[in-house]
């Protein structure tokens, strides 16, 4: 390790002599101390059968039945719970190692693939670096999609800004121009950079456009219950409280052959 990270680590490791820490969050967390039972009875993946955890201080096992010939009243006194402080269980790998083992295995702990749903609270191990790598991947990718929102021509950002319903007009209602939209445009790319990335090239973007228009130029007629064509052939059904585009968008992605049928209508009526 780097020296100087070395020493940082020396003044704020939480467990002695720099020991790695096991760290567990509480779920929804409220303020202050939760201290979640010692005894809880689970699936042992060793033995492959269900046993009782009972954490005592200065046992030697978490296993209930390999405790019999420990003291009634040392017992008694000595039974730990989990306590989560400020929503953390802060453990030393060493000199927890019991605690720890329990905790992976309590029902409470929502990474336990053998756990027990059903508990009135729950509890995660933290992995710090799946943590880090979690929110540099996320930060990745908000930069490559705000660089992907510059780099857009200016007609193929309008049908995306369209289907990602931005507001093309001011607040006196005059179109906003290409500053304005695209200033909009970057910010919905970091708001969701997932959802901005995946429908950047859909087909969905292209369709909601072009059904769009259809409707203005009046070659689609929607009513409260029908969407046809002016000839007064149907399109489809419009079903109660949908709106026209977003069902229409829906309807052309279609595996039938009416929505193949309506979506070759459509890309003609753009020419």
């Amino acid at each position: 390790m780097d020296p100087v990270f070395k020493e940082i680590m020396a003044k704020t490791s939480a467990t002695p002599a720099n020991r790695p820490s096991v760290i567990y969050k509480l779920r929804n967390a409220p303020n202050g101390k939760v201290h979640l039972d010692g005894i809880d009875d689970v699936f042992d993946p060793e033995t492959k059968r269900m046993r009782r955890i009972r954490l005592i201080r200065g046992a030697t096992t978490i296993w209930m039945d390999e405790q019999e010939k420990m003291d009634k009243d040392f017992i008694q006194k000595n039974r730990i719970s989990l306590t989560f402080v400020a929503g953390n269980l802060i453990c030393d790998e060493l000199k927890d190692a019991l605690i720890v083992k329990a905790a992976d295995l309590f029902n409470a702990n929502e990474g336990n693939p053998n756990r027990i749903p059903g508990k009135k609270r729950s509890f995660y191990k933290w992995d710090a670096s799946a943590e880090e790598r979690e929110a540099f991947e996320k930060e990745l990718l908000e930069a490559k999609v705000v660089q992907l929102a510059m780099e857009q021509p200016f007609e193929k950002m309008k049908k995306h800004a369209l289907y990602l319903n931005l507001p093309i007009t001011n607040e006196i209602g005059q179109i906003r121009g290409e500053d304005g939209i695209r200033a909009l445009y970057l910010r919905a790319a970091k708001a969701d950079p997932k959802k901005f990335k995946e429908s950047l090239d859909s087909k969905e973007v292209e369709y909601k456009y072009l059904i769009r228009r259809a409707i203005i130029d009046a070659k689609i007629a929607v009513s409260t219950t029908d969407i046809k064509y002016p000839t007064g052939q149907l399109i489809c059904r419009l079903p109660h409280g949908r709106e026209a585009v977003d069902y229409l968008v829906e309807f052309s992605m279609l595996p039938t052959d009416e929505s193949k049928s309506f979506v070759e209508r459509l890309e003609k009526m753009a020419l």
